[in-house]
């Protein structure tokens, strides 16, 4: 135990964040601290009388008040861990809580982590009789001190209670202990039961305002509330709208869509019975969204005495916006939405919900604000795989009801509607979108030109998967009426890879020649398709002879798609070496471009893509005849770093032409001026 101390007591990390958080990196502390715990029970006395779960924490409870700050801790771990792997007598209970209450009242003499893992496991029996008897002794350690760690853990404890810790809380804010009210206020605004029951509630009532652009910024504050809007009962509201029309569907749509599950169920329900394509537009283009599993929310802010204003609200108006009112579904990186509540009405509504029966007002709980918790799953996760760091981001999932209502969707008698289920399930992807493969590859025969479009891209989305089931459909569309149905055929193909090459290249071939579609779009087709594509290409480039400009620079641009890890590089590169002599500016430049962009590729794999290669032939361009090629050189040596910061200079200082040396300053100006500093020195 002493060595174990000693460990313990050199070089610990911090425990708390900034904001009074655990810290994840003393996690190995806690487990420390229960080894010492589980080494002192075997050598004591007691542990030959240790046969059950009961016997074993009645141990640890008799240990809270040992000398040794390793043991406490130790004990109030395996307190913890037994009190979540057992059904424990509520007998036994009673006597944890007394003890943990009797630490807690020389708190000041317990180590932070002590006292913030005591107060997690009240706050998990935050109804039992011992707790509510003890809520002055929470209420007297909250506002007699100024270790604001301690302070909030004691909140979120209070606020763990339920309804008389609640009311505790709402007392002291009320008449101004020690001046808690703005410390209270500030916390309770942002605790989620309370935004659940009183931010939701306000946000609703403006929703039904006369004012038009309230509504719309109230609507918006809620799709950013996420869960919370359908717990604090907005759904049925919402729905009316997105029926009635009365504002933004997409918005309203987007709203229930944010609140999980639930509205994810909602939405597939108003879809199904339906008939106003308005509403099935609306849901369509919303139901994909894949919901972030740490949502960027609102952020709450209080306004009153004491807090910054940034704006004043008249009394009676608790929510004030600064928000963009478009759908989270669409907003990315933006500066946080914020809303502003109101101080004053703030409080009178916390004493209006606490004017309710007690009985129906329900428990806060959150297994996020439980550090114990999470360390349980850290140690659990380490047992199984030791020394691994098992925090992934997770990666949110598509419902198969979903896809197969977007499906549906696709012969809904609007082409307004089948086009958004199509794009929709583009964005989608892989790889939920298989499922829907056998439906997509069904409405390419779709009337509606634009339909079938964007269900073309729709498969595209799917990737090499989709190659077997839609790759003939596809290269029949290569012929179709319409421009952008050939185009996105092409496209797509390219997207399916190799596995079409033998049905789609002796098409695409027919079509490079004729023109039929973007020749770009064509050639970086072909080479997407694999060796096969680049073969074909490399034989027409062989052509020349017979090829026009436009033809020849399309093939070349194409090129930089080409793999570098194929056995057919040496040829492409042959080819554009070659041709990087053309009399046309337009093939020289294509040609020196789509070299650079295969050297960045190779990463100094290919010999002839090395720099001490490449530099030099890029270096002859210098004195070319046409600015354009002039230019495009220049940023192709700039694109090699140092190394081409060093021919520049060589060319400017030593080379003989003057075109060289006039290119070569041109562009060391790409590096800035510290080049020219240099020089000068």
């Amino acid at each position: 135990v002493n060595q174990t101390a000693a460990s313990i007591a050199v070089g610990m990390p911090r425990e708390f964040d900034e904001d009074g958080n655990v810290v994840k990196s003393c996690f190995f502390k806690l487990q420390e601290c229960l080894d010492s715990m589980i080494e002192f029970l075997k050598t004591s006395a007691e542990q030959n009388k240790t046969d059950s779960f009961e016997d074993e924490i009645l141990i640890y409870a008799g240990c809270l008040t040992h000398l040794k700050k390793e043991i406490r801790l130790g004990a109030l771990v395996g307190i913890y861990i037994i009190l979540n792997e057992a059904q424990i007598p509520f007998a036994i209970i009673d006597v944890i809580l007394e003890e943990l209450f009797q630490a807690l009242r020389s708190w000041e003499m317990q180590e932070d982590l002590f006292t913030v893992s005591a107060l997690e496991i009240i706050g998990k029996y935050g109804t039992h009789d011992i707790v509510h008897e003890n809520i002055p002794l929470l209420v007297s350690i909250l506002i007699d001190n100024d270790n604001q760690i301690i302070q909030n853990h004691v909140f979120k404890t209070l606020v763990a209670i339920g309804f008389r810790g609640i009311e505790a809380l709402v007392t002291i804010a009320s008449k101004d202990y020690n001046d808690m009210q703005q410390y209270i206020l500030e916390r309770l605004v942002n605790t989620e039961y309370i935004q659940k029951v009183v931010i939701v509630s306000a946000l609703l009532n403006d929703a039904k305002s006369r004012s038009g652009r309230i509504r719309e910024l109230a609507v918006a504050a809620l799709n950013r509330m996420y869960s919370l809007t359908w717990q604090g009962g907005a759904l049925p509201t919402l729905v009316e709208m997105l029926k009635d029309g009365s504002m933004d569907r997409q918005l309203v749509a987007s709203t229930i869509r944010s609140t999980g599950l639930v509205g994810e169920q909602t939405l597939l329900q108003v879809l199904k019975k339906t008939e106003n394509a308005k509403v099935k537009l609306a849901i369509v283009s919303i139901i994909g969204w894949r919901l972030p599993l740490k949502p960027p929310a609102v952020r709450i802010i209080l306004q009153g005495p004491g807090v910054l204003e940034l704006e004043n609200i008249e009394p009676g108006n608790l929510c004030s916006y600064h928000l963009n009112p478009v759908p989270a579904a669409f907003v990315e990186n933006e500066s946080p939405d914020i809303l502003s509540i109101n101080s004053r009405d703030f409080l009178a509504a916390l004493n209006r919900m606490l004017s309710f029966d007690p009985e129906n007002l329900a428990l806060y709980s959150s297994s996020q604000d439980r550090f114990l918790d999470t360390f349980l799953q850290y140690r659990e996760n380490q047992l199984r795989n030791p020394g691994v760091d098992t925090d992934q981001e997770q990666v949110c999932t598509i419902s198969a009801e979903i896809v197969q209502s977007l499906c549906e969707c696709l012969h809904d008698e609007c082409a307004a509607v089948r086009e958004m289920a199509a794009n929709t399930l583009g964005n989608i992807g892989y790889p939920e979108l298989l499922d829907a493969i056998p439906d997509l590859v069904s409405a390419l025969d779709d009337y509606d030109p634009q339909v079938k479009a964007m269900t073309i891209w729709a498969i595209g989305s799917a990737g090499p998967a989709a190659a077997k089931r839609a790759g003939r459909a596809l290269v029949k569309l290569l012929k179709d009426n319409y421009w952008k149905v050939r185009t996105n055929a092409c496209i797509t193909i390219g997207n399916l890879g190799p596995n079409v090459a033998d049905t789609a290249l002796p098409v695409l071939i027919k079509i490079l020649r004729d023109s039929s579609i973007n020749n770009n779009v064509v050639a970086e087709t072909m080479v997407r398709l694999g060796q096969k594509g680049e073969r074909l290409l490399i034989d027409i480039l062989r052509e020349e002879h017979l090829l026009g400009a436009k033809l020849k620079t399309a093939i070349i641009q194409s090129f930089a798609l080409a793999n570098t890890n194929n056995s057919n590089i040496d040829f492409v590169l042959e080819i554009l070496f070659k041709i990087a002599y053309d009399s046309v500016k337009q093939v020289r430049e294509a040609c020196l471009r789509s070299i650079n962009e295969l050297r960045k590729k190779a990463n100094n794999d290919i010999t002839y893509l090395k720099p001490k290669n490449l530099l030099p032939f890029f270096y002859q361009f210098l004195k070319d005849k046409d600015k354009g090629v002039k230019k495009t050189v220049k940023n192709c040596i700039k694109s090699f770093g140092p190394q081409g910061e060093l021919i520049f200079i060589e060319g400017l200082m030593k080379d003989k032409n003057p075109t060289i040396r006039a290119e070569s300053a041109k562009g060391l100006s790409l590096f800035g001026a510290r080049v020219f500093r240099t020089l000068l020195l």
